[in-house]
């Protein structure tokens, strides 16, 4: 049985017409493939609270010409500081996964700062209307 992939829906709404200026994506890891194919003319906000992920996030969307700023902090449903604790999945990658924690300390375990989308967009003067993509894995109704 075929579904509609996430590109599908992705250019579907493109083709719609429904007017967006800027792709605001939260926790996106290295990218969202579909999203860069798609939108590679809007900006981008990215939202991800691992560092490490910033060298291959930058290698990927300045070689599309894609407008785009990182901003190394994690989605909340306020503004300040929290830990987060970092694991991974994947063989040979130090990190796969990111959530926030309460744990207070750990190997795993740092300090990073939080947002909400509402101050990110108006901090960054992002122009509306927003796509918006979340993934983080069961806390986005917290965020939202």
């Amino acid at each position: 049985m075929r579904r509609p992939l996430k590109t599908d829906s992705v250019r579907k709404i493109s083709a719609l017409g429904i007017p967006i200026e800027t792709v605001l994506e939260i926790d996106i890891a290295t990218g969202t493939p579909e999203l860069i194919s798609v939108f590679k003319d809007k900006k981008h906000l990215l939202v991800e609270p691992v560092i490490e992920w910033n060298e291959t996030i930058n290698a990927v969307y300045s070689k599309l010409g894609i407008d785009y700023t990182i901003v190394n902090v994690a989605a909340s449903n306020t503004n300040g500081v929290m830990n987060m604790e970092t694991s991974t999945v994947l063989p040979g990658l130090p990190i796969s996964h990111a959530r926030l924690t309460e744990k207070a300390n750990g190997q795993n375990i740092r300090s990073v700062p939080i947002r909400t989308i509402d101050s990110l967009l108006q901090e960054y003067n992002m122009p509306a209307p927003h796509f918006l993509k979340i993934d983080v894995d069961g806390v986005e109704i917290l965020i939202l």
